[in-house]
């Protein structure tokens, strides 16, 4: 259960999230998130093995860390702050 999460706006309102396990959603979700202490880079791998072992035809295209993600999501706000 997660009190609130933030998804295309940290300034927004949160969106009401069903989290379902990941074989009844595969088909309609072309995202997975990982959440881990681990290297991201050397946890690639191991998670590209197994989603090769679920699905021979899915691929892993794209991996991206949390913290660039809110740091993309925050860029403009923080550039119009400096330049106020």
């Amino acid at each position: 259960m997660a009190r609130d999460v933030s998804y295309s706006s940290l300034r927004g309102d949160s969106p009401y999230v069903v989290y379902l396990p990941i074989q009844q959603t595969l088909s309609q979700c072309p995202d997975l998130q990982v959440r881990t202490w681990a290297n991201r880079v050397l946890l690639s791998v191991d998670v590209q093995r197994v989603i090769r072992q679920y699905d021979s035809n899915l691929r892993v295209t794209y991996s991206v860390a949390l913290e660039r993600s809110v740091e993309d999501s925050i860029v403009q706000g923080r550039l119009v702050a400096i330049l106020a």
